[in-house]
Formats: C-alpha cells, sequence, structure tokens
C-alpha cells in the first residue's frame, strides 16, 4: 500500500515526557529596517528562501518590497512592474507555481473618496506582475492563506468599496480565480486570521469583525468550512491578529489583534494544537510584543521560527522584528575551530533551554548528547537549578553550549534524568558546523571493517562517536561495528532492513522492505526486544529513511513513488511528493531542513526546499 495509509503507531520522539521545551520571543537588532507600518502584506517565499513583505502603511501608504534573509531586512528593487501603494492587502505564497499571490487592498481610509483594489500580482523573486485573470470583487482586509492539501490558493471575506462585509470563498489554481460554494462558512466579515495547519492537513480561520468581534474558529477542507470548538478557552474576541503555522512544534500561533479601540488592543500569545479537531487546545503561553493591530507574520522555514514585523500600537506604527523560537533547538551555525582556538569566531554558541514540567519529578542529572555520546560537539552542566525537585507547572533553564567538531548537520539532545537514568525529558537539538571539509578530513583510510559476515548490506551509517551501523538486508540484522572493531547484531523480528538513520538522542531508524513493511525505533542503548518501537506500519517498498535536527522523519517509497513525513510531534503523516515513475530511494535532509531525494527512476536527486509540502515546489 502506499505510505498514505500507512499506520502510525508512535511518534519518532518516543514516550511522552514530564517536562516539555518551551518557546519564546526574542526582539532582533538588523542594521536595516522597513519604515514603520500596519497592515502590510507577508508571505514566506519557498523558492528564494526568504520571507517576502509589501505595501502597508498609516497616515501614508507604502508599495516598497522587502525581503528577509533571515538576518536582515533588504529593500528589493523590483526589476519590473509595482503594484500601487496600498494596506489591508492578502498575500500568501502558491507553492504549486513557486510564485507570491497579492490581492486587493485599499488605497485611502477617507469614506467619502475610497479607493479600494480587486487586482491580482504576483511575485517571482525579482519582480511583480499582474495578472489579466478577473476573480473577487475589489475588497480589502481579505484573508488568504495556502491549501496544501489541495495545492491552491484560499481568500476568504474582507470588506468591498462601499464598506459592505463578505462571506465568499476564493480559490487561486495558480492561474485564474474560481468561487467556490461551501455548503457552510463563518459569517461575513473583516480583518480574520488564517493559517494552513500541516498537522491538521486544514486551513484555519480565527476570529475578526462581522459587526462584533469575533473568536470562532473554523476549517476549511477543500470543499467546505466547517466550524470547530476548542475544548479549553480561547482567546477574546478580537480582528487583526497576527498568525502562522509554526512547522517545529505543529502548532498555530497568534497575536495581538485589537477588540475595541486603541485603548483595548492587546498583546498575548496563544498557540493552538492538536492533531485531529477534536483534539484542539488553545493555551495562553507567554508575553512578548507591545500590544498591537495588524502586524505582519510568516514562518521562516530557513530559520526554523516565526518571525514578526510591526503592526499599529496606540501610540503610532511600529517598525520592530521579533522572531517567535518556535525551534529554540536550532543552535544556528558555528565555526568548527582547531582544538583550543577561539578564532575564526564564533567557535560555540551557548543557548539557554528553557523546560516547564507537566507533573511532579525529581531531576538528579542533565546530559548533553551528539548522536547519543557525551562529551563531544554539545555540552551542559551537571548541575543548577534543573537538579532538583518540581511540580507541575514549575520551569528551569540549561544553558547548552554548541561547540561543533565537525563540519556539517551536527545532531544531539539535552536529557534531563532521575538519579535512576529514567529520562524526565529529552530535547532534540542540532547545529551546522561551518568549515572546509578537506580540512577536517581523515589522515588514512580505515581497512574495511566487516567481511565476510555480512550477506547484502545495503544502508550504512556512522554515529558521533565512530560506531558504524550496517544494515545487513540478507541476514535481516543491523550490524553495529564499535570503534574497537568489536560487532554486534541491533534489532528484533527485522526481515529486509534497507535503510538507516540516527537522530541527536543516538536513537536509530531502520527502514525494513519487506512485504508487510515497517519503519523501526531502536532507541539508544536498547538491546531487547520489549525495547524496539515500531514508528510505522503496512508500507510497501520503504527503502529509504532520513531523520532532521528536530526528528521529524522521512520515508520514501520505491514503488509507489512517494516520499513522506512522519512529524516528531506525532501530527498525521504528510505526503510530500509523489511521482510515477520517479523510483525514489535514498534520503538526506541538510541544517536547512531542505530534503534530497535520489530518484532512481528519473536519474536525478531532488531536492524539496523546506516548507515544500508537493511535487510543484521540487527542485531538479
Amino acid at each position: 500500500m502506499a505510505l498514505a495509509g500507512i499506520l502510525l503507531l508512535e511518534s519518532a520522539t518516543g514516550a511522552s515526557a514530564q517536562a516539555v521545551l518551551q518557546s519564546g520571543w526574542t526582539q532582533l537588532s538588523p542594521a536595516t529596517v522597513p519604515p514603520a507600518r500596519a497592515a502590510a502584506g507577508i508571505a514566506y517565499d519557498s523558492a528564494t528562501a526568504q520571507i517576502v513583505l509589501f505595501g502597508g502603511g498609516g497616515s501614508t501608504f507604502l508599495n516598497d518590497t522587502w525581503v528577509w534573509n533571515g538576518a536582515s531586512w533588504v529593500n528589493a528593487t523590483p526589476a519590473s512592474g509595482n503594484p500601487a501603494a496600498r494596506r489591508n492587502l492578502s498575500m500568501a505564497y502558491d507553492a504549486a507555481t513557486q510564485q507570491v499571490v497579492m490581492f486587493g487592498g485599499n488605497a485611502t481610509t477617507n469614506p467619502s473618496t475610497p479607493v479600494v483594489f480587486g487586482d491580482t500580482w504576483v511575485w517571482n523573486g525579482t519582480s511583480w506582475s499582474q495578472t489579466s485573470s478577473s476573480g473577487p470583487s475589489a475588497r480589502s482586509s481579505a484573508v488568504m492563506a495556502y491549501d496544501a492539501a489541495t495545492q491552491q490558493v484560499v481568500l476568504f471575506g474582507g470588506a468591498d468599496t462601499n464598506g459592505n462585509l463578505l462571506g465568499d470563498t476564493w480559490v487561486w489554481n495558480g492561474s485564474s480565480w474560481s468561487q467556490a460554494s461551501p455548503s457552510a462558512s463563518p459569517s461575513a466579515r473583516i480583518a480574520a486570521s488564517i493559517a494552513y495547519d500541516a498537522a491538521l492537513g486544514e486551513l484555519i480561520l480565527f476570529g475578526g469583525f462581522d459587526g462584533n468581534y469575533d473568536n470562532d474558529l473554523w476549517a476549511w477542507n477543500g470543499s467546505t468550512w466547517t466550524r470547530l470548538s476548542p475544548a479549553n478557552t480561547p482567546p477574546s474576541g478580537r480582528q487583526g491578529s497576527a498568525m502562522e503555522y509554526d512547522a517545529a512544534l505543529g502548532q498555530i500561533i497568534l497575536f495581538g489583534g485589537a477588540n475595541g479601540s486603541s485603548s483595548t488592543w492587546v498583546g498575548d500569545t496563544w498557540v493552538l494544537t492538536g492533531t485531529s479537531n477534536s483534539l484542539l487546545a488553545w493555551t495562553q503561553v507567554t508575553t512578548g510584543p507591545s500590544a498591537r493591530n495588524v502586524s505582519a507574520m510568516a514562518w521562516d522555514a530557513v530559520q526554523g521560527q516565526v518571525l514578526l514585523f510591526g503592526g499599529e500600537s496606540s501610540t503610532g506604527n511600529l517598525g520592530d522584528t521579533w522572531t517567535w523560537a518556535g525551534d529554540p533547538r536550532n543552535f544556528g551555525n558555528v565555526n568548527v575551530c582547531p582544538s583550543g582556538a577561539t578564532t575564526p569566531a564564533p567557535c560555540s554558541v551557548t543557548v539557554p533551554l528553557t523546560f516547564t514540567f507537566t507533573g511532579n519529578a525529581a531531576v538528579s542529572a542533565i546530559r548533553a548528547l551528539t548522536q547519543g555520546v557525551t562529551g563531544l560537539d554539545f555540552s551542559a552542566p551537571n548541575s543548577g537549578t534543573c537538579i532538583n525537585s518540581f511540580t507541575a507547572g514549575q520551569s528551569c533553564t540549561v544553558n547548552v553550549t554548541f561547540a561543533p567538531l565537525a563540519p556539517g548537520l551536527r545532531l544531539g539532545a539535552l536529557e534531563l534524568a532521575t538519579d535512576t537514568g529514567q529520562p524526565v525529558a529529552t530535547a532534540l537539538i542540532y547545529g551546522k558546523g561551518q568549515a572546509p571539509q578537506p580540512a577536517f578530513a581523515p589522515a588514512t583510510q580505515s581497512p574495511v571493517l566487516a567481511t565476510g559476515t555480512l550477506n547484502g548490506p545495503e544502508g550504512v551509517v556512522v554515529d558521533a562517536a565512530g560506531d558504524v551501523f550496517v544494515a545487513d538486508s540478507g541476514n535481516a540484522r543491523v550490524l553495529e561495528i564499535a570503534g574497537n572493531s568489536a560487532q554486534s547484531s541491533i534489532g528484533f523480528g527485522l526481515s529486509h532492513p534497507q535503510a538507516l538513520a540516527l537522530d541527536g538522542a543516538g536513537d536509530l531508524f531502520i527502514a525494513d522492505n519487506n512485504t508487510s513493511g515497517a519503519v523501526i525505533e531502536i532507541p539508544s542503548g536498547c538491546a531487547q526486544a520489549t525495547c524496539q518501537k515500531t514508528i510505522a506500519t503496512g508500507l510497501q517498498s520503504v527503502v529509504g529513511v532520513a531523520v532532521d535536527g528536530l526528528g521529524d522523519l522521512f520515508l520514501s517509497d520505491f514503488n509507489d513513488g512517494e516520499v513522506a513525513e512522519i512529524p516528531a510531534n506525532g501530527a498525521a503523516l504528510t505526503v510530500l511528493y509523489k511521482v510515477a515513475g520517479s523510483f525514489p530511494h535514498g534520503l538526506a535532509v541538510d541544517s536547512a531542513g531542505d530534503l534530497f531525494i535520489a530518484a532512481f527512476g528519473f536519474g536525478q536527486v531532488i531536492e524539496l526546499p523546506a516548507g515544500c509540502t508537493s511535487s510543484a515546489c521540487a527542485v531538479k
């Protein structure tokens, strides 16, 4: 059967923990920033790996284009074309055509001379061009997002030239608009918030203004809207909230908005979690930026974090830049320096990781691991405030240092454990070592590690300690060859182990390619069948497996031409790439989250950029 039909038995991160890693807001200080503004359009352009910001304003409306490259803002001068100045426009990235799509907005706030647009523009990475396609009527303050499940951009609501509220739904297929006819729909409204939730496979719409300040929640499944009812208390009714999906943690982030005059603007942050509509829950987690309305928010797939810019406050427009560290586990790029050297800086980075306890726990030990091994790329003191007894709701922070010993993606884990070694929490962490590869290549070649004992070796992976793991398919086992040349078999009940991958905690993932098919996890130190875990079953021909720094697992199904992801957060499996005849085989993922596929059938290596969820945005 195809990957889309597999049964998920357990998340890639294993058992539930008694403490969870917390996120938070951080204000950045880039050297160059766009002028302060509110109600701008924003979208992450996966084709160029940049966030695109257009227009917005306050007393003066703007039509400048800015791009965020992960470290700084750059004023982009379009090679051709430039939409008219506007605010309250709608923008989204169309992954199917690899272009940013912009629609509508308004050019004045004067009710006696309203100017509202109904034009559609696309940004190709260097320039804007207006499309000739007719579509929705002119409007401002509509919401728009890309529906990865149907590979279409969806637009809802807004207000027309006369200020009348709209409640229609439109879809953009890459070249033209068509109006949808859902059997149910939210009420006509302006300034709602919308984001695609990859864990649910649906667009999620929240709030807005329909004569009242709303806090209702709706899901779009590709054909109709369904009202959702999270179990706990939702955010207060509001319009103009910034909302985005945090792919690192598999949750929607909602910030700020307005529920009346400027004196009642809000600056609270909420997360919406759940892997099904019936399990959704709102949680208010932290505060950060000051209270504001209609700020711009987008997911930065390269940096693995949500970016927020500007908005309007009670004192005027803002021009500050914030990141929601949805991925505090990403330590970034650090130079590989010779032993004891401090140049070329930075040779290390220290990141505080904060845990909040979900139950009573006593922590007696802290371990920083590199693929299951201590004393290498990652280190942390086995002391401090986290060595203590905790009750539910209490928190502690560990300062973890990343000093890479070799170039490339380095995978690690931070573990809080009891005095008996039972993990209280395990957070996968990762970073990238920067250095010329030849400078750190081994001076000598190792001899053949195993000969005469293997029968059809297919997959091989090496951990940070130099231990080698071989998928010995003919003998239906995985052979571990330790640094001292000692050999031992790993895995129980295997049939045809073919591909291998290791995560930062040293857990081994095995693609067991047989008629029943499975992906098996062998936790670090596991030597018995009772601790072996089945991650997925029912696969037809899984021949490739890879894991990223977050613990997200990627699988390739040779016969069905599919590559899929099992998120570490326990969300449902998502098919990322499906092309008949491609026969995907080996997989690899880099520190930016880009996935590389050996397409055996095409004789090509195909790249799926971070954030790409369809074959339409694949790069050959």
